[in-house]
């Protein structure tokens, strides 16, 4: 009885890993960001609104437990371009981004995945101030 209890842990497991992984491929590349507001306090600060130019792009690993995919985010603003460069991660069954400074990082943020396809992506934040709402377009 233990050892098929323990298989379908292991079956459960794999799939789990698939989903995950799934979702960093379809994430590989880069992406324009078409909507990134900020609510708080019932007000909306709107990034691309207000002329930023924000770029996103995740490459593609095999996501082992725990491990992390490199990322970067280019934010244009005033003619000024700051380039931050992270880790990222899936977890959830290809329900949460987990985005953080480097794989030893003690603070991480995470995002849920709304809705994920081919050319589209739709996440979101939500914080005990407010949350945060991003549309982005594959390139």
């Amino acid at each position: 009885m233990k050892r098929i209890v323990l298989m379908v842990a292991i079956v459960f497991a794999g799939v789990s890993c698939d989903k995950n992984q799934k979702v960093v491929k379809k994430l590989d590349g880069k992406w324009n960001a078409t909507k990134v507001q900020y609510v708080e306090d019932g007000k909306t600060l709107d990034m691309i609104g207000m002329g930023a130019v924000i770029k996103y792009e995740f490459k593609n690993c095999k996501l082992e437990d725990n491990e992390y995919c490199e990322m970067s985010v280019a934010t244009t603003f005033n003619g000024a371009t700051d380039t931050e460069n992270s880790v990222f991660k899936v977890i959830d069954d290809g329900a949460t981004l987990v985005i953080a400074e480097s794989d030893t990082a003690s603070t991480t943020s995470e995002m849920n995945i709304v809705e994920l396809k081919n050319k589209s992506c739709i996440l979101k934040q939500t914080q005990s101030t407010g949350e945060i709402n991003i549309e982005l377009e594959k390139e």
